[in-house]
């Protein structure tokens, strides 16, 4: 029996359905494993990095960030303000000027994540 366009069309609308379905759950699992990736690292420059942590926390702007670490809005580092100094004295900028970005190289044996979590060498 042949199909008519109406049960086409509703076969195609049934496809798309659970073709949306399916893009959705693996973006969802995409921002899941960012967010857990996000975690761990971010924990592990708390944990074993607390110069590289002062000098990121020093850099938030946004208010709901800085809120995050119980910031107030004054103590953002500023070109003129004396804690964008201090972090660009940190961090080897001369002239007083904080950068927006920095290279992170840990110390020669402290690069590495166990796979239980720990500073240590892989190998």
């Amino acid at each position: 029996m042949a199909k008519s366009i109406s049960d086409i069309d509703t076969e195609i609308q049934r496809l798309q359905t659970q073709r949306q379905a399916i893009l959705t759950r693996e973006q969802k699992a995409k921002r899941d494993k960012e967010t857990r990736q996000k975690a761990i690292l971010g924990g592990w420059i708390m944990a074993n990095e607390p110069d590289t942590m002062q000098r990121i926390v020093a850099r938030l702007a946004r208010p709901q960030d800085r809120a995050a670490f119980d910031l107030d809005e004054a103590s953002i580092a500023q070109p003129d303000h004396p804690a964008a100094n201090a972090t660009a004295a940190a961090s080897g900028i001369s002239g007083g000027q904080a950068s927006n970005s920095f290279e992170f190289t840990p110390p020669h044996g402290q690069g590495e994540i166990s796979q239980f979590g720990q500073p240590g060498n892989l190998g």
